[in-house]
Parts: C-alpha cells; sequence; structure tokens
C-alpha cells in the first residue's frame, strides 16, 4: 500500500533554524541555516501505524530544494534499519515525484555490523546518498 505524505500533518513545518529527530539515545540534528521551508514527520506510528510494516522513524523533506531525508534511529541491527528505511522509500517515495532521497542510519550499539557486506551494498547502491552515524548525525539540509 502506497501512502500520500501530503495527506498527511506534519509534526513540525516551517523555517526554523533546525529541526531534531530522537529516539532509542540516538539524535539527527538538520541544521537549516538558509531558512528552507522543511517539513518533519514521524512516520513510525504516526503515518504508518501497522505493526506488521517494516518503516523508518522519521521524514525529512526539504520542499525548496526537492530533497527527502528518511532517517532510522536505531539501538542496533544496522541490516533492519535497512530494510526498514526502503521499505519505507518504496511506500512513501512515488508521492514525492522530483525528490531526491537521502538515508540516514543512527546507531547506538551494534559496531560490529557497520561493516557488514549489507552496509557496504547499501552505501554503494546510494551513491553518498547513504550515512551510517554513531549516537548523533549533524548535517546541513
Amino acid at each position: 500500500m502506497a501512502y500520500d505524505i501530503n495527506k498527511y500533518l506534519p509534526i513540525r513545518a516551517g523555517t526554523d533554524q533546525s529541526f531534531v529527530s530522537k529516539e532509542n539515545g540516538c539524535r539527527h540534528i538538520a541544521l537549516n541555516p538558509n531558512a528552507y521551508h522543511v517539513r518533519q514527520f514521524r512516520i513510525d506510528g504516526k503515518v504508518i501505524c501497522s505493526v506488521e510494516e517494516k518503516k523508518c522513524d522519521y521524514l525529512l523533506l526539504n520542499d525548496d530544494t526537492h530533497k527527502s531525508y528518511y532517517i532510522e534511529l536505531k539501538g542496533s541491527e544496522i541490516d533492519k534499519a535497512i530494510k526498514q528505511l526502503e521499505n519505507t522509500i518504496n511506500l512513501i517515495s512515488p508521492s514525492l515525484r522530483g525528490y531526491i532521497i537521502y538515508q540516514r542510519i543512527v546507531y547506538r550499539t551494534g559496531t560490529h555490523s557497520v561493516n557488514s557486506s549489507a552496509v557496504t551494498r547499501w552505501k554503494q547502491k546510494n551513491h553518498g546518498r547513504a550515512i551510517l552515524h554513531h549516537l548523533t548525525l549533524e548535517e546541513k539540509l
């Protein structure tokens, strides 16, 4: 089932200087120094409520530059996080035609799987648009 993200209310929207997503002791901090119009959605439990459906935690949309950031904040199980991101992208990205897809995993533990073949393939497949980071990831939108 596809989800039209434009039919859902974001948990936050505007031109604020930063947008913070946090869970499981992990944080993604999106800095917005250019005051772009950004929408932040809580995907898990707000947009996609099904327990069975694999989904990421947050989605940030930079509506001015047409960039979408799919964010999974994970205690561990990085391979599972990749599957959650990919499934969410398959469900939501059709409603975001023209948006460039970026994927972010911020993890707390499980450093042994950081160099797994699945993680390496995921990074290569996404040509620099996928980032895996420990505890806190801060980046400019």
